[in-house]
């Protein structure tokens, strides 16, 4: 069985940092076609995102932070130089927290799955105490949490 999951959910592509941003849509659009019509598709196993709580993001990160983020929902914002909010971002940000979570071994062990998926970056697994990812905070980069 593989090691390797993949999260997908098409409400990723809600978020949209602007024309020419290296993390717009046809980029997940690109790798999503690429694990639907290649071999290596068939060899990850697939789960869904579940939309995070502010609770659960604020386990890592400030609450005050999180609820800054929360209340761009509905709007477009410059956030920092390279850093833009769409109206559909915080729901976006929301799923690949929840989703990071959903792949990350300490999630599934809570919920007694039968496989692990070790290739899922430490940075995504909410349930664990790490610090932020890098570049996660106000006007950081690309991330939002």
């Amino acid at each position: 069985m593989s090691s390797t999951a993949v999260i997908w959910d098409p409400r990723y592509l809600g978020h949209d940092p602007g024309l020419g941003h290296p993390e717009r849509s046809e980029r997940l659009l690109a790798i999503k076609k690429v694990l639907d019509e290649r071999p290596v598709g068939k060899k990850v196993i697939r789960l869904e995102p579940r939309l995070a709580t502010p609770e659960e993001i604020s386990l890592i990160h400030d609450f005050e932070y999180v609820r800054k983020i929360q209340e761009t929902a509905g709007h477009d914002i410059q956030l920092g130089p390279d850093t833009r909010v769409s109206p559909k971002s915080w729901e976006a940000a929301r799923l690949a927290v929840g989703g990071g979570g959903q792949g990350s071994r300490v999630d599934l062990r809570c919920r007694g799955a039968p496989w692990r998926a070790p290739n899922v970056p430490k940075c995504l697994r909410v349930c664990e105490a790490s610090r932020p990812s890098r570049g996660a905070g106000p006007g950081d980069g690309f991330l939002y949490f």
